[in-house]
């Protein structure tokens, strides 16, 4: 019998956009309760990059496994890791006016 893939490119391509973003925030706001956001640039650049390319790896091995029976082209894995990056993007872009405007107004004079 057939497999029935009932998982589409969007449902990945949210689930590890959504990922990407969760991390930064929870990194950002660990930072910022200790009071270190502008002290830890080295840690905080590592911690980006390693969930950068993480989800968008993760992202285009789930949707070749789950959605292209283990095959993918090179055009659709750069296509979706764009666009797990552009709607990261669009996420963390909400969480840091949310952040700038509500949670802590000070910090463009801070840095």
């Amino acid at each position: 019998m057939e497999q029935i893939n009932t998982t589409n490119k969007w449902q990945i391509i949210a689930k590890f956009s959504l990922i990407y973003a969760l991390i930064l925030i929870a990194i950002n706001l660990i930072l910022f309760i200790t009071d270190m956001s502008l002290k830890a640039n080295m840690i905080n650049t590592i911690a980006t990059i390693i969930t950068v390319l993480g989800s968008i790896y993760f992202g285009i091995v789930s949707l070749r496994n789950n959605t292209m029976n283990g095959y993918i082209t090179y055009g659709q894995g750069v296509s979706t890791g764009l666009y797990i990056s552009l709607f990261s993007a669009i996420l963390l872009t909400l969480y840091f006016l949310l952040f700038i405007k509500v949670i802590d107004p000070d910090f463009p004079q801070r840095m």
